[in-house]
């Protein structure tokens, strides 16, 4: 009789946390005030209606550099009052997670789009 063969790597997981020094690194209008993240100006330079703030936990939990400038630069401008309900909602960051790998024109230097 054969025995069942047994995994010897363990799962890939992510257990690194965002820095607020890579999150001030993204370029962003940004402004932190204590455990806030608070947005007051759209990318190009206009003032919001009304200040969009985040708690710096959920937008640290993200874990990708990536992820988050995406969903920021994806939404200030045009809907800036759907990103607080994006980094509270673990599906909506998974849905934007899959649009920034599969369905964005971002690429990597070199690469060749067709």
């Amino acid at each position: 009789m054969m025995e069942k063969a047994t995994t010897v790597a363990p799962a890939i997981t992510r257990n690194r946390q965002l820095s607020i020094e890579e999150l001030k690194s993204l370029n962003l209008p940004l402004k932190l005030q204590g455990n806030l993240v608070v947005f007051e100006r759209s990318l190009n330079d206009w003032k919001l209606r009304q200040p969009i703030a985040i708690e710096l936990k959920k937008i640290l939990e993200a874990k990708e550099k990536g992820l988050v400038d995406y969903i920021i630069r994806s939404c200030l401008n045009d809907r800036p009052s759907i990103i607080p309900y994006i980094f509270a909602n673990q599906s909506l960051l998974k849905l934007a997670r899959h649009f920034l790998r599969h369905c964005s024109l971002r690429t990597k230097p070199n690469s060749k789009i067709g």
